[in-house]
């Protein structure tokens, strides 16, 4: 794990500095400052420090930070549902190729078939 300190704590959101290092790894940038691709203990601090960092009003990123985390909080509920709903498919097409459950006789009528006995 590496530690920085950061020189102007109050002109920049901790929360908003997480974010932007996030997008940075997601880009591929860290990896243009390692010496060797091996772990993140070969950057060195004066390269850390070549790291652009956009500093808008520190209200401005505190709000962009906020909708990030809800939009993140969205995702993951999202997957949690999309997990849910595969089980649930999973566990009644299983119900149905065991003939556990039956589909109604309607139903299946709709699509010009006949149910088996």
């Amino acid at each position: 794990m590496t530690i920085i300190r950061v020189q102007e704590p109050q002109k920049i959101s901790g929360v908003w500095l997480a974010f932007w290092l996030l997008l940075l790894w997601q880009r591929g940038f860290t990896q243009t400052l390692a010496r060797r691709h091996v772990n993140q203990a070969s950057i060195s601090l004066a390269r850390l420090d070549s790291i652009p960092i956009p500093l808008p009003p520190l209200d401005e990123q505190r709000e962009i930070a906020h909708i990030l985390q809800a939009v993140d909080e969205k995702i993951r509920a999202e997957e949690s549902r999309r997990q849910a709903l595969e089980a649930l498919f999973k566990s009644l097409l299983h119900d149905l190729m065991t003939a556990r459950r039956r589909l109604p006789k309607e139903f299946v009528a709709r699509f010009g078939g006949e149910p088996a006995p």
